[in-house]
């Protein structure tokens, strides 16, 4: 009866600990690679025209010669919203200026739709033009010396190894935001909210005692 109670005692306290627990939302992780090297991230998007791999970089209205601003949408409406476009990459001069002439007189290619939005009323930022098809997002590590590197390959250190630092490993109670991040040493990774898309995992000192470990395991097969 004593080892009931106990047991009945510690899964009330572990309930009211995942229900208070805060957990902070997932980041993109190219973004928490950067900065955890010490650098901003940057992102561009990449298209498909005439059979070429074509990137848009991103700049700022206010310190960039500006192309257009875009904003992309993929059928199933899943996108990303306004940004200016300051650089094209993947085409020749020529075909640089015809798909600026396509899009700005909405002319669709591919696989792509054009449509010329006003935003005035909702955003305040004037005209931009929505592109509706498939694109891909790349984050880059932006170095000092105005050179970039998509994070993953500056992860595999394929490129930037110059300015390349060990990540610490991650204490107890910290939250891990990436693939590229581990507990130190005798710590294990523990998912306070497991099911939940978004919440973080974070380390912890592995629990001895059994009624912990079933509780868990209980938990994890209802979430």
């Amino acid at each position: 009866m004593g080892n009931l109670i106990k047991m009945k005692k510690t899964l009330l306290i572990l309930m009211l600990a995942v229900l208070v627990q805060l957990v902070s939302g997932a980041q993109d992780p190219g973004l928490v690679f950067c900065q955890l090297q010490g650098h901003d991230a940057v992102f561009s998007v990449t298209i498909q025209y005439e059979g070429k791999t074509v990137q848009f970089i991103p700049g700022n209205h206010l310190n960039d010669e500006i192309i257009f601003p875009v904003a992309l949408r993929k059928e199933d409406k899943s996108g990303i919203g306004y940004f200016d476009v300051k650089e094209i990459y993947g085409l020749s001069d020529d075909e640089k200026k015809e798909l600026i002439q396509k899009i700005e007189n909405e002319i669709s290619f591919g696989e792509y739709t054009i449509e010329k939005v006003n935003t005035v009323d909702g955003y305040g930022l004037g005209w931009l033009y929505k592109i509706v098809g498939d694109f891909e997002i790349f984050t880059y590590c932006d170095f000092p010396n105005g050179h970039d590197c998509k994070w993953t390959d500056f992860r595999d250190k394929k490129c930037g190894l110059e300015y390349m630092k060990e990540i610490p490993c991650i204490k107890v109670g910290e939250s891990i935001r990436g693939s590229f991040q581990e507990c130190c040493e005798g710590l294990e990774v523990y998912n306070p909210r497991p099911g939940c898309d978004g919440c973080l995992p974070i380390c912890r000192v592995p629990p001895n005692n059994v009624f912990i470990r079933l509780w868990e395991w209980i938990r994890s097969i209802f979430s």
